[in-house]
């Protein structure tokens, strides 16, 4: 916006223009304030997650991603399936396939232990995460 030039005998026309022109570039004013503010509470909110660490990778990523207004990250969901996918292992006892995590074992001694339900793998966690019903 050009800043408009008003004489002293100004029509009421130009007044109001004026006065139109200022409101506006006060209201811009406001849209930059709030978003400055916004962006300083992303920064603030960012230092605390790094330095504290409370949140982790993805939480920082989500508060720098407000700083840059950009679209906050999903979080990733690959990790927690590797670790699912870990537990429920494929393990061969009595030459067929179970799922570790799933068969149920109890113990029978120091170092010994007794299968007592067998869980075929892949087992319906495994189904689950595959997107099989």
């Amino acid at each position: 916006m050009t800043e408009p030039q008003i004489a002293p005998a100004a029509s009421v026309q130009e007044h109001i223009a004026a006065t139109k022109y200022w409101f506006d570039a006060a209201a811009e004013r406001r849209e930059e304030r709030d978003q400055l503010r916004k962006k300083l509470k992303a920064i603030t909110e960012a230092t605390i997650l790094w330095r504290d660490r409370t949140a982790g990778d993805i939480g920082l990523a989500i508060a720098l991603a407000g700083i840059l207004d950009a679209e906050a990250p999903e979080p990733p969901a690959t990790a927690a399936l590797a670790r699912v996918r870990k537990l429920h292992r494929s393990v061969t006892h009595m030459g067929q396939q179970w799922c570790a995590e799933c068969s149920v074992r109890r113990s029978t001694g120091p170092r010994t232990e007794e299968w007592v339900a067998f869980i075929p793998h892949p087992c319906p966690t495994l189904d689950a995460l595959d997107g099989e019903q």
